[in-house]
């Protein structure tokens, strides 16, 4: 027994010695074709070309190293004023001469810098106040003309509803509804005369061929219904700002077969359209306040012809175009009953 455990270690460390062996022979064959390899890619020009490659790299870093980190250990004084200076010392000045002008001009533009950071933070602060003021002047200025108008209005009202007993005339200014001894001007579209009946009484002359001036010596804008033969003056349910006369027919009242409290009933629903005209003047002409006189003819078939403004009379002749306008697009497309035959009306409206 003692001789068979003999021979298989003898046989196991045979076999060990094999196995290392082969081991070796196998890492020195793959370690030569590593080699040959590499020296078979690297042959030639590129291998050259990566020499060079590392070789600047080497150099490059090594210079970089010394410009950062070594001082020269003499100082090189550069005689700017000698004449006899040779070629390298001139280089050398020029360098030196290059280098203090770059410094000077970054000091320089550091201040011009920090000075314009000053000069813009300072300026924000004026531009903030300056919004800040104008904030505060466009709301003041829009309360004043909202108390203005609040005003305006009331003396307008009380104007309407009492009249002007004060001698003088009644002068229509910025606000309209103040009382002044100037003349009120006006504008009429036909030429001729016309007596007013007001509280101050005064007179309507002619001027020019289509247009009259009007010297209005006291009274309201009823007076001027008054005067102009309309009789009663009325106003309008759910519209406090508008006044309607009284209907007159001109022509064809027994042949059309339409009564006054027909046509009456329709216009009363189509005034509230004159309203929005009026509103729609007043974006602009804040204060506008007048009176027309309107002629239209109803036709046989309901439609409305040959809208006129007689009369008007407005606190700017401005604003009391673009209503007139307003107003006679609003009738030329009412549309009446049908009736037998044409009539002829005329009505007159106050805008306060």
């Amino acid at each position: 027994m003692s001789q068979m455990n003999n021979t298989n270690r003898e046989s196991s460390k045979r076999m060990d010695k094999r196995f290392y062996r082969v081991l070796l022979i196998t890492g020195i064959i793959y370690f030569t074709i590593f080699f040959i390899a590499i020296n078979i890619s690297t042959k030639g020009p590129d291998r050259e070309i990566l020499k060079e490659k590392k070789i600047k790299r080497t150099v490059h870093f090594i210079t970089k190293k010394e410009v950062e980190f070594k001082e020269p250990k003499e100082k090189i004084v550069i005689p700017l004023d000698d004449t006899d200076v040779s070629d390298d010392s001139d280089i050398k000045k020029e360098i030196i001469q290059e280098k203090i002008s770059e410094t000077v001009e970054k000091d320089i533009s550091t201040k011009d810098k920090n000075q314009l950071n000053k000069k813009s933070e300072k300026q924000r602060i004026i531009d903030k106040k300056n919004r800040r003021a104008r904030r505060v002047a466009k709301k003041e200025r829009r309360e004043r003309e909202a108390r203005i108008k609040v005003s305006s209005k009331i003396q307008r009202i009380q104007s309407l509803k009492k009249g002007y007993r004060s001698s003088g005339a009644v002068k229509y200014s910025e606000y309209e509804g103040t009382a002044g001894n100037n003349n009120f001007a006006s504008t009429l579209k036909k030429s001729g005369t016309l007596s007013g009946s007001g509280s101050g009484g005064g007179t309507t002359k002619g001027v020019g061929k289509e247009s009259a001036s009007i010297d209005y010596s006291g009274g309201s804008l009823d007076d001027f219904f008054a005067s102009s033969d309309f009789g009663e003056v009325s106003t309008v349910e759910g519209i406090e700002n508008v006044r309607v006369s009284e209907l007159r027919v001109e022509k064809g009242e027994q042949k059309s077969g339409r009564t006054n409290s027909q046509i009456n009933r329709y216009i009363e629903k189509k005034v509230k359209s004159f309203d929005k005209c009026v509103k729609a003047a007043r974006s602009t002409y804040k204060t506008l306040t007048g009176a027309i006189t309107i002629r239209f003819t109803i036709k046989s078939n309901g439609k409305v012809r040959k809208v006129v403004i007689v009369s008007s009379k407005w606190s700017n002749s401005r604003g009391g175009k673009k209503v007139e306008k307003c107003i006679r697009n609003k009738i030329r497309g009412w549309r009446f009953k049908k009736a037998k035959g044409d009539i002829t009306i005329s009505k007159a409206f106050s805008f306060l």
